[in-house]
């Protein structure tokens, strides 16, 4: 008999098994809903992912560019930042903003050109550099916890794209919570677990007897060790002490995907435009706000 495989977000023993991939297991939690990689990948692998520079962040046909330098303000991608700083003004106690995860410092340039005082973290000394010396902005390089901001820095923290990659959300979002200021905002937007890519490549595997991986080898890989549905984003982010959680669905736009061919591109186009408006949605995004004295 095996041991149970805990649920590294709700503590729960109550998983199984999704895919049993080349590289990896993909696990289910069925008490908080997450799924994850099994067993987690080293953290050197991890972060050798990124020490790769430009191979990763401008060859990866899922990222469009180097999140986005060089698009119009009026690209589909960039108009997510645009949107996602004014409801942050609205709702944020104050200016100071921190951007984990910031790659090159797209969204920090854009934050920092509205008006906000603006910090960075980057893993990836490549893309941190980059931001210091081509956006002048101020970035560490690192995780969040290497950065040791002293406590109520920040009226803002905001994650695009991140709470999946790291090894330990809770940690990551217990230490924001730290540097945020009382009633301070947290804002994560992150790839959705239950989206319709990941319905149609369950179903081709199931219908395969297991033999159609490579849509799944598509979603699932070393990179992304968590995926989130709503309801489970809600409860990790509600587990590390966070109010008011609102957690809701977006898009991912097929102008983000690059470098694949013509006939990928208008796949990726067809499922994107029949998932509007469904549960099926590619992106889910929350806002959150640190508990008050």
């Amino acid at each position: 008999m095996t041991d149970a495989i805990g649920c590294r977000i709700c503590g729960s023993d109550k998983t199984s098994l999704l895919y049993a991939l080349d590289f990896s297991d993909v696990m289910r939690c069925s008490g908080c809903g997450v799924a994850f990689l099994h067993p987690l990948p080293p953290w050197e692998v991890t972060k050798d992912i990124y020490d790769q520079g430009d191979r990763y962040f401008t060859g990866n046909p899922v990222y469009f560019g180097l999140e986005g330098e060089g698009r119009s303000q009026d690209d589909p991608a960039i108009a997510d930042y645009h949107r996602a700083l004014e409801d942050l003004t609205l709702a944020a106690p104050g200016r100071d903003l921190l951007d984990v995860g910031c790659a090159a410092g797209t969204f920090l340039d854009i934050a920092q050109r509205k008006g906000w005082k603006t910090r960075g973290v980057e893993l990836s000394e490549w893309a941190s550099r980059r931001a210091r010396q081509e956006h002048n902005l101020d970035v560490v390089t690192g995780t969040l916890e290497q950065a040791a901001f002293p406590e109520a820095s920040f009226d803002v923290v905001t994650m695009w794209d991140v709470l999946e990659h790291v090894p330990d959300p809770v940690q990551l979002l217990v230490e924001a919570k730290r540097i945020l200021r009382p009633g301070g905002v947290l804002y994560v937007n992150t790839i959705s677990y239950h989206s319709l890519l990941n319905l149609m490549a369950h179903v081709a595997h199931r219908a395969s007897l297991g033999l159609v991986t490579w849509p799944l080898r598509r979603l699932f890989g070393l990179h992304h060790i968590y995926y989130f549905s709503r309801e489970s984003l809600l409860y990790t982010i509600g587990s590390a002490g966070f109010s008011d959680v609102r957690v809701e669905l977006g898009e991912y736009h097929p102008e983000r995907v690059d470098n694949i061919s013509v006939l990928m591109r208008l796949i990726f186009k067809v499922v994107y435009k029949l998932q509007e408006g469904t549960d099926y949605s590619t992106v889910v995004a929350a806002h959150a706000k640190a508990p008050e004295p």
